[in-house]
């Protein structure tokens, strides 16, 4: 540099970072003990870390990557002795029968006995009795599922298409929640007219130590009223409609929680 020249010349300075040689950065790593990819990964690499032996590092981990395979899936065996411990076997019969609508697991371990009882004695105790049981009836047993554009009623054996199985179950839910809604809106009037009815009468008692004795009960203002606290269950009991009436099934078998809901035993 000579003043305000670079070179002390005319010609163009390059100034920039020098061009990096990639072909000096290669090296050449066998992943594997042979030349055959099913050989195991190359032992010599089996201690190489990220920090000292970066290349070979990288080189265990990719084998490992590619040595690496999902486990194959079980098949459930099908027999009550089995399912009756199956966590989602337990919560889709709780939800399809009302005796277990609302099992009440860990705190209470004689519903939760009663319920593993239950699937055992249903589903029968070896895979032979569940055949005798089940298999042959599934084969007749036919439910609504779109088909073709249209819904009709298909044979259980003949769905096997993911799409066709999430449509079915998803009609069976429908089916059985239409059934206990039914259900829950006819007890929910019957409770409202028992309250109704006894709030009514308790307004023409005028002993106050007779509407005492009721523990439901208060004397206000000459009158005889139902406590506010049990107005207001008796209102929690007419607007709560949801809550145990939702389940989804999230796991194979995935017509098997229906059954018992669906197949008389």
């Amino acid at each position: 540099m000579s003043g305000c020249a670079f070179g002390g010349g005319n010609a163009a300075v390059n100034t920039g970072p020098k061009a990096l040689d990639y072909n000096t950065m290669k090296q050449q790593l066998q992943l594997y003990q042979t030349l055959d990819t099913t050989a195991p990964c190359n032992p010599a690499y089996s201690s190489a870390t990220e920090a000292e032996q970066p290349q070979e590092y990288l080189a265990k981990q990719l084998c490992q990557a590619l040595k690496h395979q999902p486990p194959a899936p079980q098949t459930i065996t099908t027999a009550g002795e089995i399912l009756k411990n199956d966590e989602t076997i337990q919560k889709a019969v709780a939800a399809c029968n009302k005796k277990f609508q609302n099992p009440k697991t860990g705190s209470a371990p004689k519903d939760t006995e009663k319920l593993i009882n239950y699937i055992e004695q249903s589903y029968g105790k070896s895979a032979a009795e569940f055949n005798n049981k089940f298999k042959s009836k599934i084969t007749e047993q036919k439910v609504p599922v779109l088909r073709n554009n249209k819904v009709s009623l298909e044979s259980i054996s003949s769905i096997i298409e993911s799409s066709e199985v999430y449509d079915a179950t998803s009609r069976l839910e429908a089916e059985r929640s239409k059934r206990e809604s039914k259900t829950t809106q006819k007890n929910l009037a019957t409770v409202a007219s028992t309250s109704d009815a006894k709030e009514e009468g308790l307004t023409e008692e005028k002993d106050e130590s007779k509407c005492t004795a009721d523990k439901d009960c208060e004397y206000k203002d000459g009158k005889c009223k139902l406590k506010e606290e049990v107005k207001a269950k008796n209102d929690g009991k007419t607007t709560n409609t949801t809550g145990s009436n939702s389940f989804v099934i999230n796991k194979a078998p995935l017509l098997l929680a229906f059954l018992l809901d669906f197949i008389n035993l």
